[in-house]
């Protein structure tokens, strides 16, 4: 779909928006690497496609917004083939995929035959900066959780397979996010193993630290797709006031838990990671219990 120049709506931190040249090559590139855009699910990202005169005419406004906020020479190189309208005050000059044009990054060029593995490469690293503007200037806290698995049903050791990187709604769910932090900073979740692996999610093993349970907070946050995550009920506990230290973290939408007696709070989201996540999701099972050990290492809040 093509958009014209004032049809492009304005930013916000949680809406990001690739803009670029329909015929351009590096935008098409850039277009394969917009599946794994997509999947860290944190943002909402918009692709606009825009003709070559329309282009033109952004390109010179985009020019103008830089040089009136004094970044005039940024300005003067910006023959990127695809940028990203950003909120500077977010984000910064240029954005998520600023340099992933023919200007390059690092003296790289970036051209129709760039491996898609680089195009990734940097679009995470853009993110990673993303991220750390949400904990600076919103106050939005994350999290890293080490996922691993035994190398066989045998061994009880666990291989590190990668990090988890977890958004915290802690506007929406205060007290629950400020009771999930100070479990984690007390260490109760580390060499916690995976106790269930369903089609639908993963949870962990009961954390025996303390039977008090906390009511839900706000059911805003929908589970619509991988990577959301919720405190486990209590065997037999159809009410919100029931959860549990156990929590668990979805592997696709799951429309059941939220409505009905089977509604749960999603206080937290996977943000990065997911091929971590699928990995455990693939462990060797009998209905739902895992054959081969998997669990969570390690869990620490992200210092950026």
């Amino acid at each position: 779909m093509t958009f014209a120049t004032a049809q492009i709506p304005k930013p916000s931190p949680n809406h990001l928006i690739l803009i670029g040249r329909i015929d351009a090559a590096s935008f098409q590139q850039v277009k394969s690497c917009y599946r794994f855009l997509t999947e860290q699910k944190q943002c909402r990202i918009e692709l606009v496609e825009m003709l070559p005169l329309d282009w033109q005419v952004f390109k010179h406004q985009f020019q103008e917004k830089l040089i009136s906020m004094g970044f005039e020479k940024k300005a003067k190189g910006l023959v990127s083939d695809v940028v990203y309208n950003a909120d500077f005050s977010i984000c910064g000059p240029g954005g998520i995929l600023f340099e992933m044009g023919t200007t390059g990054t690092g003296g790289k060029q970036w051209s129709d035959k760039t491996p898609r593995a680089m195009y990734e490469s940097a679009a995470r690293t853009r993110l990673k900066k993303h991220y750390k503007a949400l904990a600076k200037d919103h106050g939005v806290k994350f999290l890293q959780i080490g996922v691993g698995r035994a190398s066989s049903s045998s061994e009880d050791e666990l291989q590190p397979l990668g990090d988890l990187v977890v958004m915290l709604f802690d506007r929406e769910c205060p007290k629950t996010t400020a009771r999930f932090l100070s479990l984690v900073e007390q260490n109760v979740y580390n060499d916690c193993a995976f106790k269930y692996i369903t089609d639908s999610y993963i949870q962990c093993d009961y954390v025996p630290v303390s039977s008090e349970t906390v009511p839900d907070e706000c059911f805003d946050q929908k589970h619509s797709q991988i990577g959301c995550i919720g405190f486990a009920r209590r065997l037999g506990e159809v009410h919100s006031n029931g959860n549990t230290n156990q929590f668990y973290i979805s592997l696709g939408a799951i429309p059941e838990f939220d409505s009905g007696v089977s509604r749960k709070q999603c206080f937290a989201r996977v943000v990065d990671g997911m091929r971590f996540l699928k990995m455990v999701a693939k462990t060797e099972r009998n209905g739902s219990a895992p054959l081969v050990k998997c669990g969570i290492m390690n869990a620490k809040v992200v210092e950026f």
